[in-house]
């Protein structure tokens, strides 16, 4: 099932792949509602190629909120690589 079909629900598949075993990605519904927001911004930067320079800005948030929230670090992680990929930012900017 894709993210958007996950969008408003409370629990997300494991990785099983069964279905069954549903867990939260994080605890802090504004933590939740911020990454879902840098979400949009990010597949808006790919559907228009553009560098998605607010969408990762936006997606620090969630993970300073929670630190523990990985789909957070993992979709920051693709919009920091993006904006590299792009040379908007140096990777020793992202990484020191």
């Amino acid at each position: 099932m894709s993210l958007i079909a996950w969008r408003g629900r409370s629990t997300w598949p494991l990785a099983s792949g069964d279905g069954s075993s549903q867990r939260k990605p994080t605890s802090n519904a504004e933590a939740y509602s911020l990454y879902l927001q840098g979400e949009d911004l990010f597949r808006q930067a790919e559907a228009t190629n553009t560098n998605g320079r607010s969408a990762a800005e936006l997606l620090q948030r969630p993970t300073a909120l929670d630190p523990s929230f990985a789909l957070g670090f993992a979709k920051l992680s693709l919009a920091h690589s993006r904006l590299i990929g792009m040379a908007e930012i140096a990777p020793q900017r992202v990484l020191g």
